[in-house]
């Protein structure tokens, strides 16, 4: 499998994203639903939803490889964290009347995610 980071350099990423990675995508689509739904079978709302050719789309593949590359390092600044907060006290905090009951998990899981050095995209003035 080809790793996303060659992916995401400047001209060698353009050229892999419009020459080997669409072909390469087309190639192991199959294994991959299979693998992202692995044990289970791919569901048929799946199957008839998911658009191979959107997928390998060059500029999506290459969002896609971004993102895959952002993961990592993202996931590390976040781990120390990991422990600090249980999901049943998350689950069991109060929620205001009208608002969505994961309106508060998220904005501190923004928050969380902010002060541990953001990576994720959200815009720290917009806090």
């Amino acid at each position: 499998m080809i790793p996303v980071t060659p992916l995401t350099v400047p001209i060698v990423g353009d050229i892999l994203c419009y020459t080997i990675a669409p072909l390469f995508g087309w190639l192991t689509m199959s294994l991959a639903k299979r693998a992202l739904f692995a044990p289970s079978p791919v569901t048929k709302h799946f199957k008839r939803e998911f658009s191979t050719a959107m997928a390998v789309r060059p500029w999506q593949i290459r969002a896609s490889a971004f993102h895959g590359a952002a993961m990592v390092p993202g996931a590390s600044r976040l781990s120390p964290q990991y422990g600090s907060r249980s999901r049943s006290k998350i689950c069991r905090e109060r929620v205001a009347p009208g608002a969505s009951p994961l309106a508060g998990p998220v904005t501190r899981l923004k928050d969380d995610a902010l002060a541990a050095g953001g990576g994720l995209g959200w815009d720290r003035s917009a806090r």
